[in-house]
């Protein structure tokens, strides 16, 4: 139409006057240059041929990830459960890289308090309020070892953390381990064990 014929004068006019004042100067950028640049950035995830792999793909991870990533646009909440030293954060970490996204990890353990969920928490909302087009991902790693575990789920499902409202830039993983019911022989195995005063669920417990 009019309107289209107008726009693409514009835009030649505008290229010319460009030109006249020497600030022109495009880069074309192919389909195989693109191409080229992606499989780069890929491969800079994963290390060096020559040094060890940071992170090693399979067809289970894979469908992992698009599951962690489709629960996140879609406002899901994300609860990833494993045993220890399978890769859950060494995952979510590869794919904060993949899509950009800052990475923020909270590790969390039996001795943490709601005031500690707080301390945590209050510089993240800050920057995530600060720098409303910039996603975050705070990775709540092993949140069912605390008995705060109300914390995590106000942050989680109602989006709030002490009554202050959680940006919508900012996203919540949670890292979950597998519960195990422990035998008479490991209870009497745990009592006995010296940890020097670090087993903070007895005192949680008296």
């Amino acid at each position: 139409g009019v309107s289209n014929v107008a726009e693409v004068e514009q835009a030649a006019s505008g290229i010319q006057y460009l030109k006249s004042v020497g600030r022109f100067s495009p880069t074309v950028v192919t389909c195989n240059d693109f191409n080229s640049i992606s499989a780069k950035h890929l491969l800079s995830l994963f290390g060096d041929s020559q040094d060890k792999p940071k992170f090693t793909l399979t067809a289970d991870t894979i469908l992992r990830l698009i599951a962690v990533v489709l629960r996140l646009h879609s406002e899901v909440g994300v609860c990833i459960m494993g045993e220890t030293g399978c890769g859950k954060t060494e995952a979510i970490g590869f794919l904060s890289k993949l899509m950009g996204m800052k990475f923020k990890v909270i590790n969390v353990q039996e001795g943490m308090s709601e005031i500690e969920f707080l301390e945590n928490m209050r510089p993240i909302i800050a920057e995530a309020m600060d720098n409303p087009d910039r996603r975050i991902a705070v990775l709540l790693d092993e949140c069912n070892t605390t008995a705060a575990n109300w914390v995590v789920k106000d942050m989680l499902c109602d989006r709030i953390c002490f009554s202050v409202r959680i940006p919508v830039n900012l996203k919540f993983i949670v890292i979950l381990n597998p519960y195990k019911i422990r035998n008479e022989e490991q209870k009497k195995a745990i009592a006995e064990m010296d940890v020097g005063g670090l087993d903070f669920l007895k005192y949680q417990q008296s």
